[in-house]
């Protein structure tokens, strides 16, 4: 593993934000990195066509709306092999990512199970309103 530190300016036009982190295989974040990353921030974006919004709270709970649907409660977790995972309940279960670093205040995020889904978001500093 290599350490590293990111200076990561204008996530958003509000957003500058600096974080140590230790940089994996492939360039991806590791847990500490990316629990330091989106705790207490959002993202929204593109998932499959679908737009979605979602605030990451610090209890490990994520409120994510999806376009067209509803807001969903979801747990999160970043995990000990250096993912992040949202459980969507029973039906839909676990969902994991690896994260690489934030630029220009874009989340690249690749699927574990399916590392040709790869996802850009936009990541924003604080929460946003997610309400349909």
């Amino acid at each position: 593993m290599i350490k590293l530190t990111f200076a990561t300016a204008a996530l958003t036009a509000t957003l500058t934000a600096s974080f140590s982190a230790t940089v994996i295989a492939g360039d991806y974040l590791d847990a500490a990195a990316i629990r330091d990353l989106v705790t207490g921030n959002s993202l929204h974006g593109d998932y499959d066509g679908s737009q979605f919004k979602q605030n990451f709270h610090a209890d490990g709970n994520v409120k994510v709306f999806i376009a067209g649907d509803r807001v969903y409660n979801v747990n999160w977790i970043a995990n000990d092999r250096d993912q992040y995972c949202e459980y969507w309940g029973e039906e839909w279960g676990w969902s994991c990512f690896k994260f690489k670093a934030p630029v220009d205040g874009k989340l690249t995020a690749v699927k574990v199970d399916d590392e040709k889904s790869v996802y850009t978001w936009n990541l924003e500093q604080g929460f946003i309103d997610i309400n349909p």
